[in-house]
């Protein structure tokens, strides 16, 4: 059995502009990318990455994932809050 000394050193990808192949934007995959997905940094959707098939999927699980938790989360919280309106009696 052949042992692997880790940390093992990928190989180097080209640049975006040494070569004709666009990269998937996740940096453990060595795929090239096949589709350009919105992404939100300060605003709503102000930016772009690059993902292959898989690692697209993965992302939009993820992102259903953050967006279900949060709106459970403010759903919760609005529950918990009492009502600030006094009665009118």
């Amino acid at each position: 059995m052949r042992r692997i000394d880790f940390p093992v050193r990928l190989p180097d990808r080209p640049q975006s502009g040494e070569g004709s192949v666009t990269w998937c934007d996740v940096f453990v995959c060595e795929a090239p990318a096949s589709h350009k997905a919105p992404v939100s940094a300060n605003r709503a959707f102000d930016g772009t990455r690059n993902f292959c098939e898989g690692c697209l999927e993965a992302y939009y699980i993820g992102v259903q994932h953050g967006t279900m938790r949060t709106l459970a989360e403010m759903q919760a919280k609005r529950r918990r809050k009492p009502s600030k309106r006094k009665s009118s009696a």
